[in-house]
């Protein structure tokens, strides 16, 4: 409650100072005067808090302490800016600068995560459900397309990484557990029980498009807030599915959910 009000004065603190580089004498005014002058910005603040989802708001909510409230002032007036194209408060875009960069590098820590742990899951269940030898769980339980595509690339670097197997992308797991969808389904389908393997599987695709996008800073596109809580729902979804479809799986084995960026 309190780290609430503390972000509503600090919004309004950035509306005073905006009217007031304007040329607006604020301190000859009275309330009502006053309550005329922010009541569009407050409209606009109110209405990007009220397009949250239940679990951005949670997101929103726990921030807190000082860098916290700082933050959520930063998005407000990032929301209010949006609507009012001259609301530019000293500082905002060196923190929207910044916290760009905080958030690809925090997505591709956490999407690079995700990638060893597919990696791991899926090809110790081809090695169990196929064999271990090259012949077995490679040539049975990996696409021909993909098998091409990853031969090349092992061939090229002269094997420098190892086996095969780390030559994949992050799509290639996909097409994967698609081609073996009975073997996979109960780990990596996400979505309502009974979901089909293309829908199932396509946060997977999701996570690639991500992953291009952090992958080439050159490029400078940035994802949002929203797209890294979306990175870390998936990481923690996928925590709990391998946790859940391996009870002997200890917990270094697993992957750890990682909430730190907005904190």
């Amino acid at each position: 409650m309190n780290d609430g009000v503390g972000a509503g004065v600090g919004v309004l603190k950035s509306v005073f100072q905006h009217l007031e580089k304007q040329g607006k004498k604020l301190i000859d005014r009275d309330a009502g005067d006053l309550f005329e002058f922010v009541k569009k910005y407050g409209e606009a603040l109110a209405a990007y808090l009220g397009s949250l989802s239940e679990d951005e708001r949670k997101k929103f909510r726990d921030l807190r302490g000082a860098q916290g409230v700082g933050t959520r002032v930063r998005h407000g007036e990032k929301a209010i800016r949006e609507t009012y194209l001259d609301f530019n408060p000293d500082g905002l875009d060196e923190f929207l600068e910044k916290e760009k960069a905080q958030t690809n590098s925090k997505a591709k820590e956490i999407i690079d995560r995700i990638e060893m742990t597919l990696q791991k899951q899926i090809i110790s269940d081809l090695k169990e459900e196929f064999g271990e030898e090259d012949s077995d769980w490679w040539m049975e339980g990996v696409p021909k397309q993909v098998r091409l595509e990853v031969t090349k690339r092992f061939e090229e670097d002269d094997g420098k990484r190892g086996g095969k197997e780390k030559y994949f992308d992050l799509i290639h797991y996909r097409k994967i557990v698609t081609d073996n969808w009975e073997l996979f389904s109960e780990i990596f389908a996400y979505g309502k029980k009974g979901v089909g393997k293309d829908k199932g599987t396509q946060w997977m695709e999701e996570l690639n498009q991500k992953r291009n996008c952090v992958a080439h800073s050159s490029s400078g596109v940035s994802l949002s807030i929203e797209d890294l809580n979306q990175v870390q729902d998936y990481e923690e979804w996928l925590r709990r599915q391998i946790a859940g479809g391996n009870a002997s799986a200890s917990a270094d084995e697993s992957i750890e959910p990682d909430n730190s960026l907005t904190n």
